[in-house]
């Protein structure tokens, strides 16, 4: 939970010359929610290509990406790029059933960030993927946050962090508040 709260006060004070993308994944309701958002710098990647978009879903040791159907272009880092092999020892792609916002996401393997077609470094992006009737175990994740980071053309990194909380911690930070709202009124 830690890891958490530190990715997510890091993405809150990034300097100027940084950027950066937080996607936050929960349990809620029998389902698994992944959602988030930010800004990305692309400007010192590689293009390498434009297609459809995939399929919003994920493979936690390969890729994730959510958004609606629509033209992606896709950029390769090939220095500067850095951060772990993925989010989980699943190896299936598990497709979300609802997914709404832009369409991005990270291939962790070959260093490629999907980005809405005709995407610019700094233009705002958010997503939300459900996964109806799944758990984290489910799909593959693994619990902990996992961040990509990459040198940006103005000196700064930029970043891309998903966090995978235990399992039941979103919920008992709900109650938590929850708890304490009923105890201010009283």
């Amino acid at each position: 939970m830690k890891n958490i709260i530190l990715a997510t006060a890091l993405a809150a004070i990034a300097s100027p010359s940084s950027a950066g993308v937080v996607l936050n994944a929960v349990e809620t309701g029998g389902n698994v929610v992944i959602s988030g958002g930010g800004t990305l710098d692309i400007s010192l990647a590689n293009y390498w290509s434009t297609s459809p978009n995939q399929n919003s879903g994920v493979t936690p040791n390969q890729w994730i990406q959510f958004g609606p159907v629509a033209t992606q272009d896709l950029y390769q880092f090939t220095s500067g790029f850095s951060g772990p092999p993925g989010i989980g020892p699943g190896g299936t792609t598990t497709f979300s059933t609802s997914s709404s916002g832009d369409h991005f996401g990270l291939n962790f393997l070959n260093a490629l960030v999907f980005v809405p077609g005709g995407y610019s470094s700094g233009d705002p992006l958010t997503q939300s993927g459900t996964f109806a009737g799944h758990t984290f175990a489910s799909i593959g994740l693994a619990e902990g946050s996992y961040t990509w980071t990459w040198d940006t053309a103005s000196g700064g990194t930029d970043f891309f962090t998903i966090n995978v909380p235990a399992p039941g911690v979103m919920a008992m930070a709900g109650f938590a508040a929850l708890a304490a709202a009923r105890r201010r009124r009283a």
